[in-house]
Order: C-alpha cells, then structure tokens, then sequence
C-alpha cells in the first residue's frame, strides 16, 4: 500500500497512502516538497509499468505508484527526420520551427508539417495547420517522414484517356446504329 518517490525532493523513499487517491501534491508535501534542482513539469509517474501521463498536481495516487522528480534539464531534445538531431539549449520563447531550424532543419524526408511535441509530464501535442504546441524544458520534438505520394506516370494517363476516348466512340457508334 506504498507509493515510491525518487529523484529530487528532500526526502525521496517509500510512503504509505494516506487515504484512497492521495493526490501528487500531497504525496510531494510529504516528502519534504522540492529541491531547488527539481523539474517539477518533468515528474514521472509509472502505474504497473505504464507511464501516467498527467497535467496537475492533484493527480489521485495508487498503492504501487512510482514518482521520480528528475533535475531541470534545460534542454529540448529534436529528433526524426532531421538533418542534426540531439538536444538543443532550451530558450523560453524560441517557436516549434527555431528548434527544428537549429536541428538542420527538415531533411527531405522530413515533414515539416507532421511534427509531434511530447511535454516532460507525458503529454502529447501534434503540430496543426495553423498553430505550433508551445515548447517547453524537457520537450521532445519529433518530426515524421513524409507521406510517399504517387507520381505521375505520363504513359498511364495517355493509356487511360485513350482507353476512355476509344470506349466513348464506340459507344456513340452503336447509338447511332439503333
């Protein structure tokens, strides 16, 4: 009936559940609250080997829940289809496109519209059309590969419009018959 805590709070170890669905919060209060090097959006929380992705603090807790608080990265990690990827310096305010424009940018495989942004505490937030997810410490930027298109085969098409011609000819033919 414990919850595991590790990482960076003051007093990191195995804790009973107070009541059913203690909350992250509590739990976290309990433990001494954070250091001054915790990452507290980067929090992971595995439930059965599953990680919880989660977006506040009053998250109800389970017995064999395990909580790691990990350190503030200040990174953000861009890989996929990427020219250079690898972890960038972490700037508040830098857009979706500046990260993956200092990863080398797209490569020709790369879709720079099919882009996926997973937060610290699990989230997940596919680029749109027109809005970009907000990066934060601790992202991951993915970009997709390309959907392979068909290309166009010149000698299909003539075989197909002349297929399609010569069926309608025919077809006037016989009606002229009758």
């Amino acid at each position: 009936e414990n919850v595991q805590i590790l990482g960076e709070v003051r007093i990191p170890g195995d804790y009973p559940i107070l009541k059913n669905g203690e909350s992250l919060q509590s739990l976290i209060n309990r433990a001494g609250g954070f250091t001054n090097k915790s990452f507290e959006d980067g929090i992971e929380i595995y439930r059965d080997s599953l990680r919880v992705a989660w977006k506040k603090m009053n998250l109800p807790l389970m017995a064999g829940d395990s909580v790691v608080v990990k350190e503030k990265p200040g990174t953000v990690f861009v890989t996929g289809e990427v020219y250079n990827p690898g972890l960038i310096e972490f700037d508040f305010g830098k857009s979706l496109k500046n990260y993956i424009d200092l990863a080398g940018g797209p490569t020709n495989n790369g879709d720079k519209n099919n882009v996926i942004v997973v937060y610290a505490n699990g989230e997940v937030k596919p680029k749109k059309r027109f809005s970009s997810p907000i990066i934060q410490d601790g992202s991951i930027i993915i970009v997709n590969v390309k959907e392979p298109t068909e290309s166009f085969d010149p000698t299909q098409f003539a075989n197909t419009t002349l297929s399609l011609l010569s069926s309608f000819v025919t077809i006037m033919v016989l009606s002229k018959q009758l």
